[in-house]
Order: C-alpha cells, then sequence, then structure tokens
C-alpha cells in the first residue's frame, strides 16, 4: 500500500481535518486502485436534530406571541364575530 502524500508507515495519507465540517479524509492506494475515506462526527447528525427543534420552538413562540398581540390589540374581535353570527341566526329563525 503508497501513500497518496508523504509515505508513512500505515500507508495512509496524513489526515486532512476540515474543522467547519468536522469531517476526515484518507487516501488510500492500493496496487490494484485507490480510494478516498471520510470519516464524519457522530454527532452532527444530533446537533442537526437539535438545531431543527430549536427552529420548530421558535416558529411556535412566534406564532404564540403574534397571536397573543393581536388579542391584546383587539381583545374583542372573536365576540364580536360571534355575535353577529348568532344575530343572522336568530333573525333568520324569527
Amino acid at each position: 500500500m503508497r501513500a497518496s502524500a508523504s509515505p508513512n508507515t500505515t500507508g495512509l495519507a496524513p489526515v486532512r481535518p476540515d474543522h467547519h465540517l468536522e469531517r476526515h479524509r484518507l487516501a488510500l492506494e492500493t496496487p490494484s486502485g485507490s480510494a478516498v475515506l471520510e470519516l464524519c462526527a457522530a454527532g452532527g447528525s444530533a446537533r442537526i436534530a437539535r438545531d431543527e427543534q430549536v427552529m420548530a420552538q421558535s416558529q411556535a413562540s412566534q406564532t404564540l406571541l403574534r397571536q397573543l398581540a393581536h388579542e391584546i390589540r383587539n381583545p374583542w374581535a372573536a365576540y364580536a364575530v360571534r355575535h353577529n353570527c348568532w344575530k343572522r341566526n336568530w333573525k333568520r329563525a324569527n
């Protein structure tokens, strides 16, 4: 086995860490061919899941606050709609 970069005792190319991606790549060369092995940190998927959960909670909080602000600005809107509907139905019945 021959390394693609400087030779070492393992026959593997030096690891090039991509810290911003949390990945490591190894270049392997054998007489039958070559390959690139990429190792990713297992915590990446957990971080993505946590970020998605934080985004969903943030959107839910934003919606709740928007609805609360509407109710503070116009607290009787729901009652007015019900009252008008009740009046129309009552007039039809009589």
